[in-house]
């Protein structure tokens, strides 16, 4: 079982990524996931969440106390959700957005993915897919594909995140049950 959260503000696609990452396991690579999201009530600038389980089995309780990986936008969304990372678990974040404690016991992956532009969001899924192998990138461009057609700028961005792990020096990462 993997659980993933991912955070920021209203306006940033967060809760877009968490939904294309579920339906991906669930329609792509026939396993189980659920999805969760919150948001504040503001259209843009609330902060947001979306919780997402994958497991090969059925998932019995959709709620995440403890998450192997939190993936956040926003400083706002890194404060209210770094106490879910357990311990050793991974934390990718916007570089140039967010400052990390330093007593966060996590395996930190600083990349720059706001500058992905107004697709950060897949951006951001490309680089949790190339870090935690949840799901093929074939998968997730079949899901972006039917989502928005000939818009290359998800697949762009997407392939952008696939592309930002390995030229940053990181590697799949082992984390969850299944990896």
């Amino acid at each position: 079982m993997l659980k993933l959260i991912f955070t920021g503000v209203g306006g940033q696609g967060i809760i877009t990524a968490g939904i294309v990452l579920a339906e991906t396991v669930v329609i792509e690579e026939g396993r189980h996931a659920t999805q969760s999201q919150s948001y504040g009530a503001e259209a843009r600038g609330g902060l947001t969440r979306t919780d997402v389980i994958i497991s090969d089995s059925e998932v019995l309780f959709p709620k995440i106390e403890q998450a192997h990986v939190l993936a956040t936008l926003h400083q706002r969304g890194y404060l209210a959700h770094s106490n879910t990372l357990r311990p050793g678990g991974i934390l990718i974040y916007d570089e140039n957005a967010v400052v990390v404690d330093e007593k966060t016991d996590a395996r930190r992956i600083p990349m720059p993915i706001l500058e992905s532009g107004r697709s950060a969001n897949i951006a951001l899924l490309g680089i949790v897919c190339a870090l935690t192998l949840a799901v093929t990138p074939e998968s997730v461009r079949r899901v972006l594909f039917r989502r928005y057609g000939e818009d290359s700028a998800n697949l762009d961005a997407f392939d952008r995140g696939l592309t930002l792990v390995s030229e940053r020096g990181f590697a799949a990462l082992s984390v969850g049950d299944r990896i």
